[in-house]
């Protein structure tokens, strides 16, 4: 990436940097709390809005991220709770055999 940390905080939050390499690969860097990378081949450099919790306002606030980092927390939810879910039924199985 050829945008570095420094630039995007001058930029402010929500700030992105998206660029197209000679593989049709999509890179986009995105400044949140931290920086975030994404790689994709399927999306554009789009904006969307989305709500975050503030802990210090107390109430949803709406903030600017690519499209892509939005999919990624859509879709990637399940994923998360079926791990979760099978780590929780391996511990229980486990339980039954020791007594």
């Amino acid at each position: 990436m050829s945008v570095s940390y420094k630039i995007l905080k001058i930029g402010g939050k929500e700030s992105f940097y998206a660029k197209f390499d000679a593989n049709n690969l999509l890179v986009i860097k995105w400044l949140d709390q931290r920086c975030v990378h994404v790689i994709t081949n399927f999306k554009n450099p789009e904006i969307a809005t989305v709500e975050r919790w503030s802990k210090r306002e107390k109430k949803y606030n709406l903030i600017n991220c690519p499209e892509v980092v939005e999919d990624y927390n859509d879709h990637m939810g399940g994923v998360y709770l079926n791990d979760m879910l099978v780590a929780l039924q391996k511990s229980i199985l486990g339980a039954k055999n020791t007594i």
